[in-house]
């Protein structure tokens, strides 16, 4: 059996703690490693990462560069990485004290970030959770803080059921499970139950925990900050009828939400919208338009710079917040994304479509990589000569099997947002996942591992 590291997430730790209990009950052994200490789960044995005192704060080494550039705590609150050298070594000493076989953890936080990297420089997997966005109701595991898909299932449904799930995709009539909307946290008592983690997470700032949240004031502004950037979106942006009516090529960018890891981690290089829309716009010139469909849950990503740059923008038409993403998804000629949902939903309507990084959803010939913005331009001339390379049906359902076999199913989400996610059939479903996929990983590890400080063991 295993040692199995688990990285505490707030209040993804409890969902964490039902994967953790079973993999004890299957004989491995389980620690954690906190960060925030108001949040450790309720079984140990579990590691509390010290917070740090004023003389341990140094200013930030250019090692860190990528993980200040995906800091939401840096790049949206302006608050600085000065305490990244005191958490990388404490992570290190942990790691090397403890000795997991596999850490498993969220990849979207700093400190989750330095323990990626430190996992890549000791041998040691380094699992994420995450949604598998279709099929709905279940989950994949990714491999670091990159979009590469480890373990899976290995059940395929029958024919019938792969080509009812396919048409339905293509019709755009599934909805993923994160943007339903029981997943928002706003039901019933929704304001009462935000209002409250609020004021625990701001108490957890009084105590130390100022590295992962912004100072709580800033956090309470928020709201009315994503509020103004929307509503001077919708006086600047357009119908979906002036995307109906433009006769060159319509390219559709939906915006992804910051701050968020799909497109701040997994999207880097390309995080930087605003920059990103600009070079698209200028890859493509006068050969197309390029429209941008706000999210429909907006965060910061509406802001000065952005607004700005709808205004001004050559050949740059914003769409308004009420467009529905079906019809923008009928009206366009090729949909372009960083690590997007539409992507996957391009695939099955067989709409050309692209990505600014490589994942899996690039094996189909109508999902086109762009190794760089500027690549967009060839692309849509190739539209316009009619010559670009298209999918056919049959590796549709391959796909389709594909989604499948290399996920679990089960939701993990946190409970906070979804309490129902805590249900005993939920529970099996992780736990049954699990055990399936830890035993996978150990045999797959072939290479040597280093330890923490450099050493063959």
């Amino acid at each position: 059996m295993s040692h199995i590291l688990f990285l505490e997430n707030r209040h993804r730790t409890k969902v964490w703690e039902i994967i953790a209990a079973g993999l004890r009950d299957q004989g491995h052994t389980v620690s954690w490693l906190v960060m925030n200490h108001g949040f450790a789960p309720r079984e140990g044995p579990a590691r509390l990462l010290p917070y740090p005192r004023r003389q341990d704060l140094f200013p930030v080494e250019p090692r860190f560069a990528h993980i200040v550039a995906a800091d939401r705590r840096i790049r949206y609150y302006g608050l600085t990485a000065d305490h990244y050298v005191h958490y990388d070594r404490e992570i290190r000493r942990a790691l090397a004290e403890l000795e997991p076989e596999i850490v498993i953890g969220e990849a979207s936080q700093f400190y989750e970030l330095l323990t990626v990297e430190a996992c890549r420089d000791c041998g040691i997997r380094y699992i994420v959770p995450t949604s598998a966005r279709y099929p709905t109701g279940r989950f994949v595991c990714c491999e670091f803080d990159t979009l590469d898909v480890v373990g899976g299932s290995g059940e395929v449904p029958s024919e019938e059921e792969l080509s009812r799930f396919a048409r339905q995709l293509a019709r755009l009539d599934i909805v993923p499970d994160y943007m339903k909307l029981a997943g928002s946290g706003f039901g019933s008592n929704g304001a009462w139950k935000q209002w409250r983690d609020w004021a625990y997470k701001a108490f957890q700032y009084t105590r130390g925990e100022r590295y992962c949240s912004p100072p709580p004031i800033k956090k309470l502004s928020e709201r009315r900050t994503v509020q103004r950037g929307l509503e001077r979106w919708d006086r600047l942006a357009q119908s979906v009828e002036r995307m109906k009516s433009e006769k060159r090529l319509r390219v559709l960018f939906p915006l992804h939400k910051q701050p968020e890891a799909s497109v701040d981690v997994w999207g880097r290089p390309y995080s930087d919208q605003p920059a990103l829309i600009d070079a698209m716009a200028k890859a493509v010139g006068e050969d197309a338009v390029l429209f941008i469909k706000p999210n429909p849950k907006p965060g910061l990503e509406l802001g000065a710079t952005l607004l700005d740059m709808v205004a001004h923008g050559d050949g740059i038409v914003p769409l308004a917040s009420g467009t529905m993403m079906r019809e923008a998804f009928q009206n366009a000629d090729l949909i372009v994304t960083v690590t997007g949902t539409v992507a996957i939903e391009c695939i099955f309507a067989r709409k050309p479509c692209a990505t600014l990084i490589r994942s899996r959803n690039n094996d189909l010939a109508g999902c086109h990589y762009l190794a760089s913005p500027a690549e967009l331009g060839a692309v849509v001339r190739e539209i316009g000569r009619g010559s670009l390379a298209m999918h056919d049906e049959q590796e549709v359902m391959k796909f389709a099997a594909r989604l499948y076999a290399e996920s679990y199913p089960g939701i993990v989400h946190d409970p906070f947002s979804e309490p129902e996610l805590s249900s005993p059939q939920n529970r099996k479903l992780l736990v049954d996942a699990f055990g399936q996929l830890i035993p996978t990983l150990l045999s797959r590890s072939e290479e040597r591992r280093l330890s923490c400080n450099g050493h063959r063991r």
